[in-house]
């Protein structure tokens, strides 16, 4: 049986005239002489007020959907209407369950899907199927009329305001047993914030409260993934790692996690490493990984795979290796757990693995034969680092992944002093030989590429990080960590901050050195695009004198300062979270629901 296109109605909240005047009305199908039929609901208290008065004013009518746009929304083409109402028939046909649709989402592995133009670049790709999603963007979402009637209507949940509707409506459709899907039909996105700025305090509160109220709602569906970010379960309470005598006694200045951790997650009891994988790093370090080394590229990349596989069965981390028991892989999958379905921590453990293997590799080609070796596009991060300014120094917070150590040296590369904070645990005598010697290669060679600035211990030498700021250079701190215990378990001074799913605590060495020497603050990333190739990215800049807000004595606004930063860590390690290799410090954040 052939399909008929369904008949679209269009809706669109507006608080904005000139803005829907600029973009959504500006619209050929809205334009023209036979407009598109567009309901214009002004005043509305939240998007399910649209929703529902366009279902008011057509009715329940067969075959017919609804689409609620934002009014940033520019549709390009006088046939778009026609063009999305043909890619939603092929879809029902394909999949008569269909019930909610969008042009950008992402799926159940939190992968985005969807081909939009979003204020000054294109995200995604063409494609030609039409894929499940879990989760839809909000700036256009069609349902299905006929759902939305009956004992257990589709509806927008108007406790939700202006935030995470589209989630909502996918999980219940999905609770329905009715599907959610993305169509091939691009739009243009032209929303006034920029990319990469800071939100304003009121607009992340009230996403907040939205994320509260889903949770509140979907309790049984936790992780849910959003297009902006994963919304997860509060973590379950779990014994401090003092009750397992034999890792706390065994080394604690190398557990790379606090002792008395205020809320953790469940972290599998530990187990001896057997001594054939201990005997093994002197040949693997010395003589394994400069061989891999030397291999040509496409035989590199499968090599470095074989071997992070390999530890990752056997948890053959250099921090196990020493402590002599396996202790990276259980609490990384701990970790993993917090914020990604079950059925994928032991994918992303084994990436995590293949990741500091290549890590390894890359570090020690970056010693051998410099940053010229790879392929680094720095060119966007490097045009906003110019534009810093040049009055005061500048803290560079960055996490542990993909091989930061490239990115460090790139940023260097156009004249930059840079400074890494780096710590002393690599020279820790109960770590092989081999290990120590690899690590002394890996900062050797970083230290070469630093045009003047130098590596420095973050316990011993913080004074030269100071004089460094004081000099208007940069230094660079590692974030990723957890404020540590006090000696009686409570929880030190620290910077909540919403990472992974929750509020949870952070160490604030980068934010109280940056506070101290009224430098600017920025975060940065290097993500591996193909073998040998990377790109970096710099978050924008953090250029309010920070000490005009501790004069004021506004922790809120601090908390807002330093938000940019790790947002934008935040996002790239949920867009691979396996090439996050600090996954195993995530249990042992101190935690609260967002």
């Amino acid at each position: 049986m052939a399909f008929v296109a369904p008949q679209l109605h269009f809706v669109a909240c507006v608080n904005d005239v000139a803005q829907a005047r600029a973009h959504l009305l500006r619209s050929p199908c809205f334009a023209s002489p036979k407009p598109a039929p567009l309901l214009l609901v002004q005043g509305a208290h939240s998007a399910a007020d649209g929703l529902s008065w366009a279902l008011g004013r057509m009715g329940p009518q067969p075959n017919t959907w609804v689409v609620q746009l934002h009014q940033d929304v520019y549709l390009p083409a006088p046939d778009w209407p026609l063009r999305f109402a043909v890619a939603l028939a092929e879809a029902l046909q394909a999949d008569p369950n269909l019930a909610v649709a969008g042009v950008y989402g992402v799926d159940a592995r939190g992968q985005h899907q969807g081909h939009v133009y979003d204020r000054d670049r294109w995200l995604g790709q063409p494609f030609t199927h039409a894929p499940a999603v879990r989760s839809l963007d909000e700036l256009l979402l069609a349902v299905r009329a006929d759902c939305c009637t009956g004992p257990n209507p589709l509806a927008l949940n108007p406790n939700l305001g202006w935030h995470l509707y589209g989630t909502d409506l996918a999980l219940h459709a999905a609770a329905r047993g009715l599907n959610t899907r993305v169509l091939h039909a691009p739009v243009e996105h032209h929303s006034t914030l920029a990319r990469d700025a800071a939100v304003e305090p009121e607009t992340l509160a009230a996403f907040e409260a939205s994320a509260r109220r889903l949770r509140q709602c979907w309790p049984q569906a936790l992780p849910v993934v959003t297009p902006m970010g994963l919304i997860a379960a509060d973590s379950p309470a779990a014994a401090p790692l003092t009750a397992q005598p034999h890792v706390q006694a065994a080394a604690p200045a190398l557990a790379t996690a606090p002792t008395t951790p205020t809320a953790a997650a469940p972290v599998a009891a530990p187990s001896p490493i057997p001594p054939w994988s201990q005997r093994l790093q002197g040949l693997d370090y010395r003589w394994l990984l400069p061989a891999i080394g030397a291999l040509p590229p496409a035989l590199r990349q499968r090599a470095m795979q074989a071997r992070g596989a390999f530890n990752a069965r056997h948890d053959r981390d250099w921090v196990s290796l020493a402590l002599g028991h396996t202790h990276i892989a259980p609490q990384s999958a701990a970790g993993y757990g917090l914020f990604n379905p079950a059925e994928q921590v032991a994918d992303l453990v084994r990436q995590r693995f293949e990741t500091v293997a290549r890590e390894e590799v890359e570090c020690r080609l970056l010693a051998r034969r410099g940053l010229s070796h790879f392929q680094v596009d720095a060119a966007d991060a490097l045009a906003r680092l110019a534009q810093r300014p040049r009055d005061r120094g500048l803290v560079l917070v960055t996490a542990h992944l993909d091989t930061f150590v490239i990115a460090i040296a790139a940023l260097a590369a156009t004249g930059e002093v840079v400074h890494p904070v780096m710590s002393s645990i690599s020279a820790d005598p109960r770590l092989h030989p081999a290990v120590r010697e690899h690590f002394a290669a890996k900062y050797e060679g970083l230290q070469r590429h630093l045009n003047g600035g130098q590596l420095a211990d973050a316990e011993t030498q913080m004074r030269h990080f100071y004089k460094a700021l004081a000099r208007k250079e940069i230094v660079v701190v590692i974030a990723d960590a957890p404020a540590p215990a006090t000696p009686g378990g409570a929880t030190a001074d620290g910077l909540w901050l919403p990472w992974l799913g929750a509020q949870r605590l952070f160490a604030q060495g980068a934010l109280r050195l940056a506070l101290r020497c009224g430098a600017a603050l920025g975060a940065f990333v290097c993500d591996s695009t193909a073998p040998g190739k990377h790109r970096v990215h710099l978050s924008p800049l953090q250029i309010q004198d920070p000490n005009e807000l501790l004069q004021k004595n506004e922790h809120s606004a601090l908390t807002h300062w330093a938000q940019t930063p790790y947002f934008m860590l935040q996002q790239h390690i949920l867009a691979q979270p396996g090439r996050w290799w600090a996954a195993h410090l995530l249990p042992f954040f101190a935690s609260r629901p967002l």
